[in-house]
């Protein structure tokens, strides 16, 4: 992610160190509410501030521009989508845009006080975008191949945060988006059930455990017997093989 400006500062990746096992960590982020999402779909939001007073954001041709680019695409002079090497949703007209200046209409307008997402499908190389929660659809289709990073246009002083779904939940539910597209989409049988997914629906279901678990005997009858895993209220089973 970059902002479009002069000036760029580096950015100092953080770096993750962990004594517990990566399963008891992504199984704590599920309890404090956070997404966890898979590879099918690359995902993050933008929040515009509300509390923004700047006599630019009502001049004409004032934009806030979210969208993916490509890494041939010119971080000044330009907004997302106005090269072949971008594509954009821009906040002043409701317009997106690849490859000219000249946009198509797609949505409405955004601006302070609004969150608008912007994700890329990889099982049908497609790219959509969502506004304060709303899936607002799918914008271009058959995008280039290639790798794309987030980008965020802005020629004016209005402040924004940029939001991967780490330490703060999306506005649209993407988890449910997303499975929704692995069905359509005639993935879901190659992409077996999760169990931080299993985790995550006994959650929304229950908070407590079932009062019936495997007798001992029926353990000992198992080759493998069948599991109950309890961490802060998340549950998942394992399938019991012969």
């Amino acid at each position: 992610f970059r902002r479009f400006s002069k000036r760029s500062k580096k950015i100092n990746k953080p770096e993750v160190k962990s004594s517990v096992s990566s399963t008891e960590v992504a199984l704590r982020d599920v309890t404090k509410g956070f997404q966890l999402v898979f590879s099918t779909i690359a995902y993050f939001e933008v929040q515009i501030e509300q509390n923004f007073d700047d006599e630019d954001m009502n001049k004409d041709g004032s934009c806030i521009a979210i969208g993916l680019a490509r890494r041939s695409f010119l971080l000044t002079g330009k907004q997302p989508g106005w090269d072949s090497f971008s594509y954009g949703y821009h906040g002043d007209d409701g317009n997106i845009f690849h490859g000219s200046g000249m946009g198509e209409e797609f949505g409405s307008a955004f601006g302070p006080g609004d969150v608008v997402g912007c994700g890329i499908d990889y099982t049908n190389r497609s790219i959509f975008f969502t506004k304060n929660g709303a899936f607002l659809g799918v914008a271009f289709e058959d995008v280039l191949p290639g790798h794309y990073y987030p980008v965020v246009g802005v020629d004016t002083r209005c402040p924004f945060r940029v939001n991967f779904g780490i330490n703060r939940p999306f506005e649209f539910m993407l988890l449910i988006y997303q499975q929704t597209q692995l069905k359509k989409n005639g993935f879901l049988s190659e992409y077996p059930k999760h169990p931080l997914l299993t985790a995550l629906q006994k959650r929304m279901k229950a908070n407590k455990p079932r009062p019936n678990s495997p007798s001992p005997s029926r353990r000992r009858r198992s080759t493998r017997s069948q599991r109950l895993i309890r961490h802060d209220q998340i549950f998942f089973e394992e399938e019991e093989t012969n």
